[in-house]
């Protein structure tokens, strides 16, 4: 049956960006049924779909027919499995559950593109008997496994010729010694978080290193510690990766001094770099991105105590290359900062400086995707450990752009401030 006006509405997002199609739906016939295609071109109800929740999506596919697909393509391209649980959004599955659904109904292989794994030998058995043919990133948390399972179930996934992305979260450094020298050569994302130390062997020379090594230009790196093996694994001659094209860095929660030693062996080649840190605010001031030739892109967050010490590297830096900055997760603590942002911004020597992009969010919890339907009553909020930052209050579009531009005026002035929501 087709979709009624008002059911068309519901799954509209709030935010400005639907503002104008919302009001014209409205003033469409009073007649009471409207087919959905009649009412917006395919293209833009694919965009619009793009933006829902898992539960908005599940909601439109019974809705319409003519959003099934693309419903589909969206629900199933981010998979978790492990533990079922539905409070995760998407929510999380186990992989017989997993296994059962795709072997009803095979299309849906294709549009799996990422999967999020606890890793348990009952999770990863039926995992790897399914034929995945557009698989491109895998991440796999540890659990309680089987030694001899390592080899037979994590290393048929990490070589799948597919895959672009691995990342690994809370193994032992020679447990994913013998695992990443499997990872398939198609590789350039690796993420680690976490490693627990161990003894760190065997060295890579004892175990089998693959023909041709993955060329990593992504490297994500998360919770490390000054006690961590991460840095060992990867500055290790004989590692199974080539570090030497390496472009972009991603650095999450680093803790003790541990940043100038990670950007120190990669800094030659690196041209985007991504920070959250939260509590290495003596490392983050020392930093000296003269030091980055090629340099173009940096992304800044964290905690006052640490977003405050970088600015003042911008500011401290000579001469540099850096085009762009940009604030991801630009949340209301920072409000009061942004004076000091625009007054480091400026004093710094960055004579190619061509962006400030400013992408403003209320709350941590806030999703990258609006929520316009309802969860079950059974979702309940997913924990996420975030640090302890206040949040004063809570704006609107409008708001933000006043705001941000009151608080930026010269930026705005040069006209390299760009305020991005959605």
């Amino acid at each position: 049956m087709p979709p009624s006006r008002n059911h068309i509405l519901a799954l509209l997002p709030t935010n400005h960006t639907f503002t104008r199609i919302r009001r014209q739906l409205t003033f469409r016939s009073q007649s009471g049924r409207v087919p959905a295609c009649s009412l917006l071109p395919q293209e833009l109800w694919d965009k619009i779909l793009n933006l829902l929740s898992f539960w908005d999506l599940k909601s439109s596919a019974l809705v319409c027919r003519a959003f099934v697909a693309r419903a589909q393509m969206t629900l199933f391209r981010c998979m978790k499995v492990g533990v079922a649980h539905w409070y995760f959004d998407p929510p999380m599955i186990t992989g017989n559950q997993l296994a059962e659904l795709l072997a009803r109904s095979p299309h849906l292989i294709e549009y799996i593109c990422e999967l999020k794994i606890r890793c348990d030998e009952e999770t990863l058995v039926p995992i790897v008997r399914i034929p995945w043919s557009r698989l491109s990133s895998v991440s796999l948390t540890r659990d309680i496994v089987e030694e001899e399972t390592l080899d037979l179930l994590i290393t048929s996934l990490v070589s799948l010729p597919s895959l672009r992305a691995v990342r690994f979260g809370f193994w032992e450094a020679n447990d994913l010694r013998k695992i990443i020298t499997s990872c398939s050569p198609s590789v350039v994302c690796l993420g680690l978080t976490s490693l627990s130390p161990g003894t760190l062997f065997p060295s890579y020379s004892e175990v089998s290193l693959p023909k041709q090594r993955p060329s990593i230009t992504h490297l994500e790196l998360s919770y490390l510690s000054p006690s961590s093996p991460i840095l060992a694994l990867l500055l290790d001659p004989a590692c199974p990766f080539d570090f030497s094209g390496l472009k972009n860095m991603k650095l999450e929660c680093l803790m003790g001094g541990t940043l100038s030693a990670v950007l120190h062996p990669f800094q030659q080649t690196i041209e985007n770099l991504e920070f959250n840190v939260w509590d290495d605010s003596e490392s983050c001031e020392s930093l000296n991105f003269s030091s980055f030739p090629v340099l173009s892109h940096i992304s800044i967050g964290g905690t006052k105590e640490t977003v405050i010490p970088l600015h003042r590297a911008l500011e401290r830096s000579r001469r540099n290359g850096i085009r762009t900055i940009c604030y991801p997760n630009f949340l209301p603590f920072m409000v009061d900062l942004m004076p000091t942002f625009e007054s480091c911004i400026l004093a710094g020597d960055m004579p190619e400086l061509q962006m400030v992009e400013v992408r403003p969010r209320n709350s941590w919890e806030e999703e990258d995707r609006p929520t316009s339907g309802k969860a079950p009553r059974s979702k309940k909020k997913q924990f996420v450990f975030r640090p302890p930052i206040p949040v004063p209050s809570t704006y609107s579009d409008a708001e933000w752009t006043s705001i941000i531009e009151e608080k930026m005026p010269r930026l705005v002035e040069r006209g390299i401030l760009v305020i991005t929501f959605g």
